[in-house]
């Protein structure tokens, strides 16, 4: 008995590490679209830490639950600075895709478009947004901007920042590549050193009594004007799936907690609290969650019940007093793991069937559409309507799910309507 508390214990410990880059990462993406950071930071950890706790208690699952960097580039990047929508709207659009999340949770059809949803297009999603990532990172660091006539263009390196960007990203890929479980954090902790080094920023203070307060603007969330955009909820609705059947199939394989035929034990109970949490992130300021993948370093030392996930909130509660510290450290620092993480992600397309015609064109054009044109819901759109014409163009009909006629019909009338 001993033996196995020590054994979560220290899974959860690991986890925790791994995940802390998020504290510091996931802020400073929201004060992109102008949230307030140190309301974000609060959100954000707060979720994170009722979250998981739920999912420990409640689930007996060894994961971490917090915001999903995928949705939140989504709703910072695609809505409130491509088509300058209110960070309100943003958060009405949160909420009504975790009540539809619940909802479905509740009556177990959550779990048939986890399994029935195609593959290829979750691949061709995810490596998109991968490659979303990575184009978001480079704008944000200067080294490509938007460009009417080549979409991007090269804006030059050479300045100290990208120098420190340059060797911490060296860093990170090495430890990335040999599995050291707390790559993340290292090259943070490099990048830091670096910075300081050479007074490209200072730290005032490391720690404070109290958080930043949860102000009123980062709060609001407008679900009124969030339902007058279908297309942006069903967009967030389908990353949500998408990432949630990618994530919570790994991690249960890892932890063996899922049969041979892949059903995952307790799934109710894990997406119920997922669809929760969400509306919890929605009316904190935040968006939606995730089932971070990074607790994979916890299951591999062990860690199998939801104690590793009780251990994980306990410490990430711990880490809203370090405000100070963690403000205090310039996106150029924390750049390297955007871009790694976004490298990780767009690696899932060689799980492609490459000789299956009708799979993989759907999910290639998925995968190039979303950093072009940075909208997801573009990509969603493509991919799903070219996924179902092709499969019934080429006599493959019955292998469309009636789930995927749907969202195609969808996407079809607001081509023209939307």
């Amino acid at each position: 008995m001993t033996q196995r508390w020590n054994r979560d214990i220290l899974a959860g410990i690991s986890t925790f590490l791994t995940i802390l880059y998020l504290f510091i990462l996931y802020p400073q993406l929201l004060a992109m679209g102008g949230v307030d950071q140190g309301s974000a930071f609060t959100a954000t950890i707060v979720v994170t830490v009722v979250s998981t706790l739920f999912l420990g208690f409640y689930a007996n699952f060894p994961v971490a639950l917090g915001p999903g960097l995928g949705a939140g580039a989504f709703l910072v990047y695609s809505l409130v600075l491509n088509q300058e929508i209110s960070w309100n709207t943003a958060l009405g659009l949160v909420f009504w895709c975790a009540f539809a999340m619940f909802l479905i949770s509740l009556f177990k059809l959550r779990q048939k478009l986890i399994y029935n949803l195609p593959p290829a297009l979750r691949i061709g999603t995810l490596s998109g947004i991968g490659l979303f990532l990575i184009s978001i990172g480079l704008k944000e660091l200067n080294i490509i901007a938007r460009d009417p006539d080549t979409f991007w263009k090269f804006e030059g390196i050479g300045s100290p920042t990208h120098i420190v960007v340059f060797l911490a990203l060296v860093l990170l890929i090495i430890l990335y590549q040999r599995r050291v479980a707390i790559c993340y954090i290292i090259a943070i902790l490099f990048g830091c050193a670096l910075g300081l080094g050479w007074n490209l920023f200072e730290i005032q203070e490391i720690a404070a009594m109290a958080p930043p307060a949860l102000t009123t603007d980062i709060i609001q969330a407008d679900l009124a004007s969030a339902l007058q955009i279908p297309c942006s909820l069903l967009a967030l609705f389908l990353i949500n799936i998408f990432d949630t059947s990618a994530s919570i199939t790994t991690l249960a394989s890892m932890a063996e907690l899922s049969d041979e035929k892949g059903h995952i034990r307790n799934l109710n109970k894990v997406v119920l609290t997922d669809g929760s949490g969400s509306m919890l992130a929605a009316i904190l300021g935040v968006g939606t969650l995730s089932f971070l993948v990074e607790s994979t370093v916890g299951i591999k030392v062990g860690g199998r019940t939801g104690r590793v996930a009780i251990v994980v909130a306990i410490l990430s509660l711990c880490a809203l007093f370090f405000y100070p510290l963690i403000a205090s450290i310039p996106f150029f620092v924390t750049a390297p793991v955007l871009l790694v993480i976004g490298g990780a992600m767009v690696m899932e397309i060689k799980k492609l069937t490459w000789n299956n015609f009708t799979d993989l064109v759907p999910a290639l054009l998925t995968f190039i559409t979303i950093p072009l044109t940075f909208s997801i819901y573009a990509g969603f759109a493509l991919g799903f309507v070219s996924f179902t014409i092709l499969k019934a163009l080429r006599g493959q009909a019955k292998q469309v799910h009636p789930i995927c006629w749907i969202i195609t019909l969808f996407f079809l009338y607001n081509f023209f309507h939307c």
